[in-house]
């Protein structure tokens, strides 16, 4: 594995093939993923990271390392792709991101980059509908999808009471700085006053214009369910269907930590309409919420990346990574619209353990059932035979990876 400071581009990568390889945006688990699979399929990569310890650095897989300025500042960080490409010889590459902010420098900034590299991220017209969740409801509302009722404030003096029916939740329009600043993706209130207590606060860093205040499904984050897979001009290329059992945090959780396939058919018409409405191409995670006052699935958001269970398709016989690879470059493809084994499972240990700890206390979650899901689990987040030092990484760094991405 090479490496190099983030000002030092002066060690090439490892390559091992003549062809395009995959720059890997994400040194986290998605990343590690992703990274394993192509290394099987003989296609090399190249871990790109804000931050500058991941556990995808540890992968035996990983052709090379570059730590990149924050994802957040676009036009730097897509200069930082250029130089990258022109110094360490990765033209006519790909990129794979894994986080809603570097999708978006790639999509704003397609056309420079399509100077250098392959992409499958589409232009920000079709993206900005995904990224900004304002957008998306109105858009998916457009399509005839269900989503939460959902409104923007633009001023608290125009926040009525009488308007809302509580509990509500707050949460951005993208999530990058509410995050960075709250720790959270989304904030539950219930009651008028300390809603318009939070507003007044936030707006210290967070223009109005910039939050939701959303109807609250009841639940838990155990109704949660997504459909996600491969798509090509809108048609789906292969998809499974699956419930995120498990986050963390339990609430409003910004990662699944243990996931389940199932046959949910009532999925898929929804996804497929709304997929063939955008022209989407690409690798997408389309996430609802089941409202247990209606039966309905509730569309919440779109993921047009790599998500963090993307692994599980392996559960289906299925290499996502090398999928879009050979779709990327017009290679003959085995297309498998949806896989009928949904006896597959996902878990990450390191965050799942806590979560599971919590529900164990609260009488939710039986010690034998957990055991049983964490045996018969098909795949792991870190933990590969094949692979093992990110395992043992990801607990060693723990400390550093809790400050840094809030494990």
């Amino acid at each position: 594995m090479s490496c190099a400071l983030p000002t030092g581009l002066q060690l090439k990568p490892n390559k091992t093939t003549s062809r395009p390889g995959v720059i890997v945006l994400g040194a986290e688990t998605q990343g590690l993923g992703i990274i394993r699979q192509l290394g099987e399929a003989g296609i090399d990569t190249v871990v790109v990271d804000q931050d500058a310890v991941g556990v995808a650095r540890f992968s035996k897989y990983c052709n090379g390392f570059f730590r990149s300025p924050p994802y957040r500042y676009a036009e730097r960080f897509v200069h930082f792709l250029e130089r990258i490409a022109d110094e360490q010889e990765l033209k006519e590459w790909t990129i794979f991101p894994t986080d809603d902010e570097q999708v978006k420098a790639l999509s704003i900034y397609r056309d420079r980059l399509l100077e250098r590299y392959s992409l499958w991220t589409q232009a920000w017209d079709k993206v900005s509908v995904l990224y900004h969740k304002g957008l998306f409801y109105k858009y998916a509302n457009q399509c005839g999808l269900s989503a939460p009722g959902t409104c923007s404030i633009d001023d608290i003096r125009k926040l009525c009471n009488e308007q809302l029916e509580f509990p509500v939740i707050v949460k951005p329009t993208a999530k990058e700085e509410f995050y960075r600043r709250f720790k959270r993706k989304a904030i539950e209130f219930d009651d008028y006053s300390l809603l318009r207590d939070f507003l007044i606060e936030a707006r210290k860093y967070i223009p109005l214009e910039q939050l939701l205040i959303q109807e609250r499904i009841p639940g838990s984050g155990d109704n949660q369910y997504s459909l996600a897979g491969l798509f090509d001009k809108g048609e789906p290329v292969f998809f499974v269907t699956a419930r995120r059992v498990r986050q963390h945090p339990l609430d409003f959780g910004h990662a699944s930590t243990y996931v389940k396939l199932m046959d949910i058919p009532e999925l898929v018409g929804p996804s497929m309409e709304l997929m063939r409405a955008i022209g989407y191409s690409g690798v997408c995670e389309i996430e609802f919420m089941l409202d247990p006052r209606s039966g309905e699935y509730r569309v919440l958001e779109v993921n047009p990346r790599f998500w963090g269970w993307h692994t599980i398709t392996r559960s289906c016989g299925v290499n996502l990574p090398e999928m879009l690879f050979r779709q990327v470059y017009g290679m003959d493809r085995t297309d498998v619209l949806t896989s009928r084994d949904y006896t597959g499972s996902w878990v990450k240990n390191i965050t799942d353990i806590p979560v599971s700890i919590k529900l164990w206390n609260e009488e939710k979650l039986g010690m034998a059932e957990l055991l049983k899901q964490y045996v018969n689990a098909s795949e792991n987040a870190t933990f590969w035979s094949k692979d093992p030092l990110p395992f043992f990484a990801e607990w060693v760094l723990l400390p550093y990876l809790w400050s840094k991405r809030g494990y």
